[in-house]
């Protein structure tokens, strides 16, 4: 398996599995999945009504570049997703996370 198919079936497994664990506890706001294999895209957000506000929002996006490059864009939630990534087989090297700045990911050791 080449480098772009397996870093796609690894975040591929990642999100299908924090999507079942995202349920949201609120009556009215709804956990959505987005995968755009094709466009490298994957995404989890809430969406819906509670307490008579609208609640929407991304907590998850992650892309995949055609060069293997995988950035890391929002990560809203508490399972430090980076790190999950890189111990399920993608190389920091590969790994943008874009909300931090260049400075900080050269720093961490990430790709810039």
């Amino acid at each position: 398996m080449d480098k772009l198919n397996q870093y796609q079936q690894i975040i591929k497994n990642l999100i299908l599995e924090i999507a079942k664990l995202s349920k949201s506890s609120y009556e009215g706001i709804e956990t959505q999945l987005i995968i755009d294999e094709q466009r490298g895209q994957y995404l989890l957000y809430s969406n819906g009504w509670y307490g008579g506000k609208r609640t929407y929002g991304s907590f998850l996006h992650i892309e995949i570049k055609e060069n293997g490059i995988v950035c890391l864009h929002h990560d809203g939630t508490d399972l430090a997703i980076g790190e999950q990534l890189i111990n399920q087989g993608i190389a920091p090297q590969d790994l943008i996370p874009t909300f931090q700045s260049p400075e900080k990911r050269k720093l961490l050791g990430f790709a810039v």
